[in-house]
C-alpha cells in the first residue's frame, strides 16, 4: 500500500488474493486500504482482455468504471451491465397486481436504464460501436457473474466503495464473489465520494487512451 501511494495502478495476481478473505487477512486489508485502482490479473502479460464486462450503477461513477474499462479492453463490443432490483415486483405480487401489469412496468424500467446508460456510456469515451448496454434484473452478484460467464469475459471492471474491512468479510461484494468463482480478472476502482453535481473522475491510467 505504501510502494503504492503514488502509482496510477496496482497490479496482483488474482491466485494470490482468490480464497484468502478471512478478517484481517494481508489480502483484505490490501483491498480495504489502497486508494488506487487494483487490477487483479488472471491472464498471462502478454495476453489482452478481449471480453470484457462493467458492472455498473445508473450515476455519474459509471462514466469512471466505463473510462477504465475501454482503456484495458480490446474488446470490439464491450458489455456495460446494469441489475434493476426486483424488490417491488414481490410487493405488487403481494398486492394482487396482475401479471401482465408487472411485466409491462418491467419493460418501462428496462427502456429507461437502458437510455441512461447508453447517454453515460457517450459521456465515458466509447461510440455505440464499442460499448453495448446490458439491463438484467435480479441480485446484482448473481446477474454479474451470469453474464461474465455467458459471453466467456476475461476482465470485470467494478466499483470499490470503501466500508470496514469485517464489514466486507461479512457481506461480501460483487468483486469478491466472482473472484473467488470465476476465472476473469477484476479491475477493482475506487469510488470515492465527491461533491454534488461535479464532473466524473477519470482514472489516470485511462489518460493516454481517451487522448
Amino acid at each position: 500500500v505504501e510502494a503504492a501511494s503514488d502509482a496510477s495502478l496496482v497490479v496482483v495476481p488474482a491466485s494470490s488474493i482468490r480464497g484468502r478473505w478471512w478478517p484481517g487477512s494481508p489480502a483484505l486489508r490490501l483491498l480495504h486500504r489502497a486508494r488506487r485502482p487494483v487490477l487483479l490479473a488472471s491472464l498471462p502479460a502478454y495476453a489482452s482482455y478481449r471480453r470484457v464486462l462493467t458492472a455498473v450503477e445508473l450515476d455519474l461513477d459509471a462514466c469512471s468504471l466505463i473510462a477504465a474499462a475501454h482503456a484495458l479492453s480490446r474488446d470490439p463490443r464491450m458489455k456495460v451491465l446494469h441489475v434493476l432490483g426486483t424488490v417491488h415486483e414481490e410487493t405488487m405480487r403481494l398486492a394482487d397486481v396482475p401479471g401482465h401489469v408487472i411485466h409491462a412496468q418491467r419493460d418501462r424500467d428496462a427502456l429507461r436504464a437502458r437510455s441512461v446508460l447508453a447517454e453515460l456510456i457517450a459521456s465515458a469515451g466509447p461510440s455505440a460501436d464499442e460499448a453495448e448496454p446490458v439491463i438484467a434484473f435480479g441480485n446484482v452478484a448473481h446477474r454479474v457473474m451470469e453474464q461474465q460467464l455467458a459471453i466467456g469475459a476475461d476482465l470485470l471492471v467494478v466499483g470499490k466503495r470503501h466500508r470496514h474491512p469485517v464489514l466486507d468479510a461479512v457481506r461480501g461484494g460483487v468483486a469478491r464473489r466472482v473472484l473467488r468463482r470465476a476465472g476473469a480478472g477484476v479491475l477493482l476502482l475506487p469510488v470515492l465520494p465527491r461533491a454534488r453535481n461535479s464532473p466524473w473522475h477519470l482514472p489516470d491510467f485511462a489518460r493516454g487512451a481517451m487522448q
